[in-house]
């Protein structure tokens, strides 16, 4: 096999014989040759030696491959893969996005999930007001290699209109999205969900920061904390219309507790399964293959 040799003369086409001498077959697999212009002389003295030397001649083979398609065209064509996600290396990568309100706790369950606190250094910045405001992916080791967990920007502010959220984040291309809450999902959150369902896109509900919502049931209510686990749930699983495997009740502050451990596995199991599907795509591509045989004289 020869790699874009230059064959366009007769010395060096001589050449590349005298390789093929060392085959079994006496075969030669020329790949992105040049063969010199149609009209030289010499060019075409390569092509005749070619017939004579070889039984099949000279035979030129087209190989077509389309690219992957990565998302189904569900709901209409695919939105453009956003520039930040292609820098981070999309097509190696599995890929979770983490979206909520301002103060729903986005950035300390990121780095809970790391098993960081928030001075540790790859630690995503906490603080009482927005402080997602751009899509930052972090490295999430214990799924393995070019596995990422994105803390993206809430949806329904006017920086991000939830009209152009989709396209603007990319969501489309994430593998699993993680709508998070700190209270009762508002109408942007419901709308979100609606919105990733009906263009098949996989996510889950997650109730953070649950450690307070049972201490202010026990104050207010004398709730105690099993009667206040299965309030929250029934209220999520009513209103976002998921089954129990896909609702999560955490606190960052106390990833041993509630259904954190269950969570961080599923959002492993996510990232591998994205990886799956993307591998199996790319190893399923149609190849197309031209022949010409002769035809270069």
């Amino acid at each position: 096999i020869a790699l874009r040799p230059d064959v366009s003369s007769v010395a060096n086409m001589e050449r590349v014989i005298m390789a093929s001498h060392s085959t079994n077959y006496g075969d030669v697999i020329v790949m992105g040759g040049n063969y010199g212009s149609p009209s030289d002389p010499e060019a075409k003295q390569v092509r005749q030696m070619c017939k004579d030397l070889f039984a099949a001649g000279l035979q030129a083979i087209s190989f077509v491959m389309p690219p992957v398609k990565l998302v189904p065209n569900v709901g209409g064509e695919p939105y453009p893969l956003p520039q930040w996600l292609i820098d981070a290396g999309y097509k190696a990568t599995g890929n979770v996005a983490i979206t909520g309100n301002s103060g729903t706790g986005k950035s300390s369950l990121n780095n809970a999930l790391r098993g960081l606190k928030p001075r540790d250094n790859g630690a995503a910045a906490v603080g009482v007001k927005e402080t997602t405001l751009d899509p930052h992916g972090y490295d999430f080791e214990p799924a393995g290699k070019d596995m990422k967990v994105w803390d993206l920007p809430g949806a329904g502010t006017p920086k991000f209109p939830l009209e152009s959220y989709m396209r603007t984040m990319g969501i489309k291309y994430f593998d699993e999205v993680i709508i998070a809450s700190a209270s009762r999902f508002t109408e942007t959150d419901l709308e979100l969900m609606d919105e990733l369902r009906m263009h098949g896109i996989p996510f889950i509900a997650l109730r953070t920061k649950v450690d307070l919502e049972i201490r202010n049931a026990q104050k207010d209510s004398g709730s105690n904390e099993q009667e206040t686990l299965n309030r929250i749930r029934e209220d999520i699983k009513k209103n976002s219309l998921l089954p129990d495997e896909r609702v999560f009740m955490v606190s960052a502050r106390r990833p041993e507790e509630f259904d954190f451990q269950r969570f961080r596995q599923y959002i492993v199991d996510s990232l591998h399964r994205g990886v799956d599907v993307k591998l199996a795509k790319a190893l399923n591509r149609k190849l197309d293959v031209q022949e010409i045989w002769n035809t270069v004289c």
